[in-house]
Order: C-alpha cells, then structure tokens, then sequence
C-alpha cells in the first residue's frame, strides 16, 4: 500500500496572512479559534438621532462623508406631512470622529430646506424622473469612482437603494451623481424588482470583473414574505443583473422549523432569520456581517461570517454574536445595523460604523422617545479571528506551503506576560531548517500585542531579515504558549 505523496505546488498565499481564511493553515494542535469582538472607538455617538442604512466613503482630500438614514414615520391622518418616510442625509469630518450636518438645500423637510438631506420622498432628478415616491430611499449604498475602479459608472457617484416610484414598479435602483448631493437616477431602474425590504449593499469585485449585489430573494419556495435570507446577483455592466439567488440561510442550529403566526403577519419559517448582510471582498475573501434577527425578542445582533467566492458561506463554529448588547463593552441596545460599504483602515486599525437602536423589532418606529444613534468601532487590523492557546498549556499552527525566497517576518499576535512564540522554518514535510541560522530564530516574548511584531535572531535583534538555504516552497510553525496568533506578514 503505497504512501500519500507529499504536495508538489505551494499553495498561493497573500504577503499578509490574516487567519480568518483557515486555507492559510495545514494543521493545529491544541489551538482554539476564536472570534475578536472589535472595541467601542469613541464613548459616545457620532450621529444621533440616525441608523446606519447608508454608507461612509474616504476622500482624497482626507476628508470623510457619511450617508445615514434619518426618516420620521407617523400614521396621523390628521397630519400626514409627519411621516416624511425614509430621508438620506448627509454628514462630514475631517477626522471620522467628529462630524457636521451640513444644509444642502435640495430635500424639503417641514416644509423648509434648510437641512442636511439629500434625497427622500418624491425625489425628482433633473429629467424629470420620479426616483423614491412615496417611500424615500430605504438603503444607500454608495460607490465613489475617484476612489477605485468602477466600470461602466455614469457619474462619480454612484448609489443603489430600494424604493417604490410612482411612475414605475418599485425595486432597487441605481443613481449617479457628480457632487454626491444631486442624484440622477437610471432610466433603466427598477434593476432589480421587488419590494425586498432591507437595506442592499453592492461593490465591484476586481476578481471576477462584476458588480455584485447582496439583497434578499425574491423567488421563494414559501410565500412571498418568506424571505428574510439573503441572495446574491451579479452584473458586468450595472444594469444587466443576474436574477438574486440565494445564498445564505439560517439552518436547525440557529432554530426548529416552526410555523410563525403570532408574531409575523406572514409565515416565515424559522425564528431566526438572515436580516440583511454587509459584505465586502477582503484580500482573497469575501467577509460579511450578518444581520441576525430573533423574532422571539425581536433583536438583531452581528455574526462573522466569510467566503471563498461570495456564494458559500462558512460561520464560525460557536456562532457566537460579534456585536450585541453589552458587546462591545459600555455598549447598549436591541438591533445594531452595520453601513453597507467596508471598514475604513486608519493606521493599524479597521474602523466600522454602527447603529444601535434600544427598541426591539416589534415596537414601531413612529417612538420617537427611542432614537437610534450611529456608533464607532474599532479592530485592529485583520484582526477577525486569532488561534491562541489556555493558561501555560502549549499549542502548535503549522501553515500550508508557499513559495518564500526569505525576508522580513512580522507577527499580527498578543502575548501575556510571560508567554512566547517560537517560530521554525520548516520544509514541505513539516521538518525544521537548520541552515542559515535558522535555529537561532528568536521567539517573540510577552508581554507583546502588535500587528508587525518583527521576527528576527538571537542576540542580534537588528537582524530582522531570515534567509533560506534555497529558495522554494517552505512552511512555518508556530509554536504557541500564552498568546493569540492573528495572522503574519511576509516582507
């Protein structure tokens, strides 16, 4: 019986290696995964009142523009000029942490324009076409062409939404914009039809060469409000769209099958549900925050989630929440909504914008005694998952093989005091390299926590570059005692 021949091919890795993406990794031993919540960034709100149905995009200038949603829902028939239905508005910063509303002038909001809206209820462009009718935008999810490539786009701007005009059915439609404060809307909109009830995100993936959208199906085996999972749809062009298809389900774990009729107006299935999804490409990934929704108490928390091409998801194994009430800690509230576009990196930490609400699902938006507010967090960089070890017991990380011609090694880890790791340079057998000083790789020491933690030799710290005895495919082992591994990156 012959034996199982070792691989003849490196596997391609990124020069930076987050460990979110397991395909990084041959083997663990007495490791746990385990998922980093992020930190509360600034103690108090940077909108309030507002809800993160929008977008947050850098500019070249440095300066930052945040869309949120700020509507106002009343069902007096008395005073129907109170319900002013979803309103976008506009608000900047030169630092992310402190922001303006600055008056635009182009959205009338009782009865005056004085106000920092950009588009809401019967949105009129310049040709005449009617973009939200009597809905406003619900979502705004924003691409800027100066900021990356976008084929195809009309305008600098460009936006998605879902609303219901009055001079056609209703869906998600596209905008465009030079100045990002005056939309013109696709004729071609509805791209995709369908009141799909959440708020859409959508970005260029430059690997496939596509537009992708993330919404919820709108072709179901169960009734039409069935729907809270989430479906993907794709398009070379912007207005071609592959019909949505879905993606993402919850399953028996989260909950029995059940029939929900004393809550839901419409059988939804499970009492956990897909609310919506903010999803991005990262590195070789596609990483996602969940909206997760419990019909029971009527909250939405935040689950991690990944994917190697957008379409299988893969969740963590405790399928615990990476945001909730009362995590982060000093945080508070029942449904938390994360912006449709990605975290933002700022120095050596990623930055992401959400809204917390203290109502539930089941109590009605018209309380304006319960405002939902736009909050900061923070993690460090690609810090989604570490593999780290319990009390002094040791662990061991071996990688995948990858091409490495030798170089600059740093470490994304933290170390307790009085923990280590120890790192070998190992063939594609898992055998240590001795050669080249390879065996006087000096352990990294705590108490440390870094995301370029260096890597160098003993007794000569300014020596940080490793060489090989050849150039090739090689492994590294990681050897693990009081400390958390996150990734590492390869000069």
């Amino acid at each position: 019986m012959g034996s199982i021949p070792l691989p003849t091919a490196p596997t391609p890795l990124s020069p930076r290696v987050a460990l979110l993406d397991a395909r990084a990794i041959e083997d663990t031993h007495l490791l746990e995964r385990a998922v980093e919540p992020p930190r509360l960034r600034h103690p108090e709100p940077l909108i309030a009142p507002g809800q993160a149905y929008g977008s947050v995009l850098r500019e070249a200038d440095g300066g930052w523009r945040m869309y949120y949603l700020h509507g106002r829902f009343k069902n007096d028939p008395l005073r129907p000029q109170d319900n002013l239905g979803y309103v976008t508005r506009l608000a900047r910063s030169r630092d992310g942490l402190r922001w303006q509303t600055p008056n635009v002038g182009t959205v009338t909001l009782d009865g005056s324009t004085d106000n920092n809206g950009v588009m809401g209820r019967a949105y009129i462009d310049a040709a005449g076409q009617d973009l939200t009718g009597r809905t406003g935008p619900e979502g705004f999810c924003v691409l800027d062409a100066a900021q990356q490539e976008l084929p195809h786009v009309r305008g600098r701007y460009t936006c998605l939404f879902l609303a219901g005009p009055s001079d056609r059915y209703g869906g998600l439609g596209l905008a465009h914009s030079e100045d990002g404060i005056h939309w013109h809307g696709y004729p071609e909109n509805p791209l995709l039809p369908g009141w799909l009830d959440t708020a859409a995100c959508f970005f260029f993936d430059p690997r496939i060469r596509r537009y992708v959208i993330y919404t919820r199906p709108s072709i179901l085996a169960g009734p039409h409000g069935a729907n809270r999972k989430i479906a993907r749809s794709e398009s070379e062009d912007l207005v071609n769209w592959s019909l949505p298809r879905t993606v993402l389900d919850t399953d028996a774990r989260d909950a029995p099958v059940e029939r929900l009729e004393q809550r839901e107006t419409t059988v939804r299935g499970r009492d956990r549900q897909w609310y919506g999804i903010t999803a991005f490409p990262w590195q070789e990934l596609t990483v996602g925050l969940g909206w997760l929704y419990d019909v029971v108490s009527g909250h939405i928390t935040l689950e991690l989630l990944h994917s190697y091409d957008g379409i299988d998801w893969r969740r963590e194994a405790t399928r615990e929440p990476w945001i909730a009430d009362g995590q982060a800690h000093g945080l508070d509230g029942h449904m938390y909504i994360p912006m449709s576009t990605p975290p933002m990196t700022v120095g050596d930490e990623m930055w992401f914008f959400v809204s917390a609400a203290n109502r539930t699902h089941h109590q009605p938006a018209t309380d304006d005694r319960v405002p939902t507010r736009i909050h900061l967090f923070a993690l460090p960089r690609d810090r989604w998952v570490s593999y780290g070890t319990r009390a002094d017991r040791e662990g061991m990380l071996l990688s995948m093989p990858f091409d490495w011609r030798g170089g600059r090694l740093f470490l994304n880890a933290a170390i307790e005091e009085g923990g280590a790791i120890e790192i070998a340079v190992c063939d594609m057998a898992g055998h240590p390299w001795t050669g080249c000083d390879l065996d006087k790789i000096n352990p990294v020491a705590g108490p440390a926590d870094g995301v370029d933690l260096p890597v160098g030799y003993w007794g000569e710290l300014d020596k940080r570059v490793l060489s090989l005895p050849a150039p090739g495919p090689v492994r590294l082992r990681f050897t693990l005692r009081r400390a958390r591994l996150y990734g590492w990156t390869l000069g």
